[in-house]
C-alpha cells in the first residue's frame, strides 16, 4: 500500500511540475504577443458585473459535476439492495449532493444581497 501511495506521490508531483512549465510558457507567449503591455483580461468595470461573471463560471462548472453526483447517488441506492450500512452511505452520499447543489444555486441569491447592500 505505502508503494501505491509513494507512486501516486511521485505522478503527481511530475503532473505539478508540467502544468507549472506549461503555464509559464503560456503566460510568456502571451506576454510577448501584447508587445510587453498588460491588458486588462476582466471586461467588466462594475464590481457587480465581475461577481455575476464569477457566478456565471462556477456555476457552468459546477453544473455537469451535480448531474454526475446525482448519477452515482442513484447507482449506490440501487447497490444497496437493502444493505443497511450501504443505505446509509447513499444517504450520506445524497444529502452532501444535495447541499452542495443548494451552495451553487444560491450564489444568486448571495449576489444579488451583495449587490442591494453595496446600493
Amino acid at each position: 500500500m505505502r508503494g501505491v501511495i509513494q507512486s501516486l506521490h511521485s505522478k503527481a508531483r511530475t503532473l505539478h511540475g508540467i502544468l507549472t512549465i506549461g503555464a509559464m510558457m503560456v503566460s510568456t507567449k502571451v506576454f510577448a504577443a501584447s508587445n510587453g503591455q498588460f491588458t486588462n483580461p476582466i471586461q467588466s468595470q462594475k464590481f457587480e458585473e465581475i461577481l455575476q461573471g464569477i457566478a456565471d463560471v462556477i456555476t457552468n462548472v459546477a453544473i455537469p459535476f451535480i448531474v454526475v453526483a446525482f448519477v452515482w447517488v442513484g447507482f449506490l441506492f440501487a447497490a444497496a439492495r437493502g444493505n443497511e450500512e450501504k443505505l446509509t452511505k447513499a444517504r450520506g452520499a445524497l444529502a452532501y449532493t444535495v447541499a452542495g447543489a443548494a451552495v451553487i444555486a444560491s450564489t444568486y441569491v448571495v449576489i444579488s444581497l451583495i449587490e442591494t447592500i453595496i446600493g
